[in-house]
């Protein structure tokens, strides 16, 4: 079985409720699995061919297929962004943190205006595209979230 094999059953699942698939045959023995909430997948691949297929490769097609369900969360205000408070270094959220709706995940600052950016959304941060202390613009992509 080759990567574009496993990238195609992969595709077809993405867009179901199907969390678990296997599949057995003379030459390869397949499992992929994910939770419920999209986060992870567990792999297991035996072959008896010659095309080896590794894990890593399957988890990077599966979270490729998590990003089309994400949440682009994007900037409201041109300013600049900042990942933690004011008064301190602990960043708000991280890639892979889980977030709660309504839960602060970062804040915007404006001519000493300072907003909140709040989650719209229970759900696990995917990517975080944002430096603390660097300038927003408006519509600028921020956070993507994987919602729950």
């Amino acid at each position: 079985m080759k990567v574009d094999q496993i990238e195609e059953i992969v595709n077809i699942l993405k867009d179901t409720d199907i969390y678990e698939f296997k599949w057995v045959n003379p030459d390869i023995k397949l499992f992929l699995s994910r939770t419920t909430k999209q986060e992870d997948i567990c792999s297991e691949i035996e072959t008896s061919s010659y095309d080896k297929v590794s894990n890593a490769m399957v988890k990077e097609k599966f979270e490729e297929s998590v990003h089309h369900k994400s949440i682009q969360i994007k900037s409201k205000m041109v300013g600049t962004f900042y990942s933690h408070p004011v008064n301190s270094n602990k960043d708000f959220v991280k890639r892979g943190s889980d977030v709660k709706k309504g839960q602060v995940i970062c804040i915007t600052e404006a001519m000493k205006v300072i907003k909140e950016i709040q989650s719209e959304y229970d759900g696990k941060i995917l990517d975080v595209y944002m430096e603390s202390g660097q300038p927003v613009e408006y519509g600028q992509l921020m956070f993507t979230v994987v919602p729950e």
